[in-house]
């Protein structure tokens, strides 16, 4: 790798649905980073929409959560990026020398 060069993080998550006397549904994700887990992005989940024991439905509920989620933080994210670019392409460092040099 190049030196100055940015390194992406190789990253995935899993997710696993657990009932609890069929009345309690959970789930949990858990995320790893370079191959070792990342025990600080482990979240806990209820299941709010899904009745009964229906894994699918589950599964699909927390993952349109959890990147529903990740998209609208990337997008403030970006936002606030964009804001702080544009910022600083109106403010100088260092006072900037107009002269006409001889």
């Amino acid at each position: 790798m190049r030196s100055g060069s940015v390194r992406r993080r190789a990253g995935w998550n899993a997710f696993d649905i657990s009932n609890i006397s069929t009345t309690h549904i959970v789930a949990s994700m858990v995320c790893f980073l370079d191959g070792r887990p990342a025990n600080h992005l482990y979240r806990r989940f209820r299941i709010n929409t899904v009745q009964g024991q229906d894994d699918f439905a589950s599964i699909g509920e927390v993952v349109r959560r959890r990147y529903t989620r990740a998209l609208n933080e990337a997008a403030v994210a970006t936002a606030g990026n964009a804001f702080a670019v544009a910022r600083k392409a109106r403010t100088w460092t260092t006072r900037p020398n107009f002269r006409r040099r001889k």
